[in-house]
């Protein structure tokens, strides 16, 4: 992570600015494959499933045991870098909270 101390004015609004793909064919993608899924359910996500994995899945549920044993599938690098950035994105939030005082 990069650390900025102190910037010049002229730099906040570049600073503050999130990277985005602006990328109009994904867009369509991504609208289309949630239509889908708005309209049929569990019959578009195994389509989908069909068409982007080339995976016929006869249950949509994952069992929890399923989700359990999943964690060993991931490395410990991997895990600390997912919690790092779930804690980032929690302070980067938490600080934008306002707190405002009422005066009557």
């Amino acid at each position: 992570m990069k650390t900025i101390l102190y910037p010049g004015r002229k730099e906040w609004e570049k600073l503050c600015k999130r990277p985005a793909a602006d990328d109009p064919e994904i867009d369509t993608t991504v609208r289309s494959i949630l239509g889908k899924v708005r309209l049929q359910g569990d019959n578009a996500l195994h389509d989908l499933s069909l068409e982007f994995d080339s995976v016929s899945p006869e249950n949509m549920k994952v069992l929890q045991s399923e989700i359990e044993d999943s964690q060993n599938f991931v490395s410990i690098e991997l895990k600390k870098a997912i919690s790092t950035a779930k804690d980032n994105i929690w302070n980067f939030h938490k600080s934008q909270l306002a707190t405002e005082k009422c005066t009557d």
